[in-house]
């Protein structure tokens, strides 16, 4: 008799068991398919990006030493930039930072450290040279700001300022605050 009760035992624990390691194997499928997939975007060294405006023209050349795109953040990062951003037919703006990054419409560029941009002055064939340490460019708007220390140089002249705002396409700035510079005859 006792024998039988041991038999029956094992047998026990044996359906028992089977019943536990099946529902283990079953719950990781469960849980991964209920799971978000994990997309990890791309990443590309020595890349170059070209955008185009609505018409077709080049908005804007983006050289990176990399490039990797963040799907979660909705961004694209970058690390040292080099750009061409044209505003305007027949005019290009050069831009430099050591890091980056890019929304993945493709429409506003955050830059950061050490910042400079060189372009054309308005009505003038001297260029302006601005250096700040962030920087933020819609480019389809065609307007770039900061709130960052910024200095403006052109002509031997040099204009200090915290935070700027410049329409590229109705040829304004507005230096936020700080203001401080000096022109020599």
């Amino acid at each position: 008799m006792a024998y039988r009760l041991i038999i029956g035992i094992l047998l026990l624990a044996l359906i028992a068991g089977t019943i536990a390691i099946g529902t283990r194997s079953e719950a990781p499928d469960e849980r991964d398919a209920d799971a978000p997939a994990y997309d990890p975007g791309y990443v590309a060294r020595d890349a170059e990006v070209v955008e185009t405006g609505d018409d077709g023209h080049e908005l804007y050349r983006l050289k990176a030493d990399l490039i990797r795109q963040r799907p979660d953040a909705g961004v694209v990062e970058l690390g040292r930039v080099h750009m061409n951003y044209f505003p305007a037919k027949d005019t290009r703006w050069n831009v430099t930072a050591l890091r980056g990054e890019v929304q993945q419409t493709g429409e506003r560029i955050r830059l950061a450290g050490d910042v400079n941009v060189t372009g054309p002055m308005p009505t003038a064939a001297q260029t302006i040279q601005l250096d700040t340490d962030t920087l933020d460019i819609q480019t389809r708007e065609q307007v770039i700001t900061t709130d960052a220390p910024v200095t403006l140089t052109w002509s031997g002249q040099r204009l200090s300022a915290i935070g700027l705002r410049a329409n590229l396409k109705e040829e304004k700035v507005e230096l936020q605050s700080k203001v401080n510079g000096r022109f020599v005859p």
